[in-house]
């Protein structure tokens, strides 16, 4: 872990916090990447963006003593604050910026409005009238620490019903972090889960993980023998609509059926992400190239070479 400080030790303030995947041996003349934890979206990098310059110069710096030759930062949204001070960054000293493996996996929320138009709510009201058919529909939300933990592992259930083989809960240290942090999140009111019955039977379970001006809807499972009603979908329409106006939804990665007309609907626009790949030194200046010679000039300077070398072999034969 990288820390960036501002000012002396017994007054210091953190500006940058980077998690780095150090090479095993040493940095000369190796790529350095941030590390993007498992099951994350975003950026993973901390800066403060009134700091953003000097915090990236010091990073730099750093490295550059320790002779690494670039620097990966992962999955970083292109339209994002820091995204453009990387670029601003790149442009004075001089180091060219590269965007490696864009795609489009962060996505933002609606607006408040776009929840009301017909069209998609049409489609959803059909859905809806499907799993109706199946029993009472019904939605809990879970948000103090029991019953999200109780929740959570309704989730896990259906998730492993869905992907089989790489289920989180497969996996038993992703399904421990999954417990651990969804439970300690939601003591502060950071976490919730929602789930859909059927006739008191869980069919699709969202945990969404929240903050003071965002919240992100991390993960979205559901029984796939009901896939033809998408519960998935309709649940993510839920969990988007009674949202605070001044609160930004978000996807994440791995949220259900991506390609669903309802879920589609909930993306107001999409935000590409990219590997940015900056080198740790400038680089070099170019060097001064020679004029060419233009075909006169070169006329003129054979012209005098032979002169000069006639008069030279001419006063060879007059030396006795």
């Amino acid at each position: 872990m990288l820390c960036v400080w501002q000012g002396p030790p017994e007054k210091s303030v953190l500006r940058g916090l980077f998690p780095v995947l150090a090479p095993r041996l040493s940095f000369a003349g190796r790529d350095v990447r941030i590390w993007r934890p498992p099951l994350s979206f975003g950026n993973p990098a901390l800066v403060d963006g009134d700091f953003a310059d000097a915090v990236l110069e010091a990073l730099v710096a750093d490295l550059s003593d320790r002779g690494a030759a670039r620097l990966l930062f992962p999955q970083v949204p292109l339209q994002g604050n820091f995204a453009v001070a990387l670029r601003a960054f790149a442009r004075r000293p001089q180091r060219p910026l590269e965007i490696l493996e864009l795609n489009d996996s962060l996505q933002d929320g609606p607006t408040a409005e776009a929840l009301d138009r017909p069209g998609p709510r049409i489609g959803s009201d059909r859905l809806w009238e499907r799993l109706s058919e199946r029993g009472e529909v019904r939605i809990e939300r879970a948000q103090e620490a029991r019953p999200v933990r109780d929740a959570v592992e309704e989730f896990l259930v259906l998730e492993a019903l869905t992907r089989g083989s790489a289920a989180l809960i497969r996996d038993v240290g992703t399904a421990s972090f999954v417990r651990t942090m969804t439970r300690e999140l939601a003591r502060s009111r950071r976490c919730r889960v929602d789930v859909m019955r059927i006739g008191g039977k869980p069919v699709a379970a969202a945990i969404i993980l929240k903050s003071a001006q965002r919240a992100w809807l991390w993960k979205i499972a559901c029984d796939d023998r009901l896939a033809a009603c998408a519960p998935d979908a309709l649940l993510a329409l839920e969990v988007a609509r009674p949202r605070r106006k001044h609160m930004r939804l978000e996807l994440g990665d791995a949220c259900g059926r991506r390609d669903h007309p309802v879920v589609d609907h909930l993306r107001r626009e999409r935000t590409p992400c990219g590997d940015v790949l900056i080198p740790v030194r400038p680089a070099p200046a170019p060097t001064a190239q020679p004029l060419p010679a233009s075909p006169g000039m070169v006329r003129t300077l054979r012209s005098i070479a032979r002169q000069a070398y006639a008069g030279l072999t001419r006063r060879r034969a007059l030396m006795p």
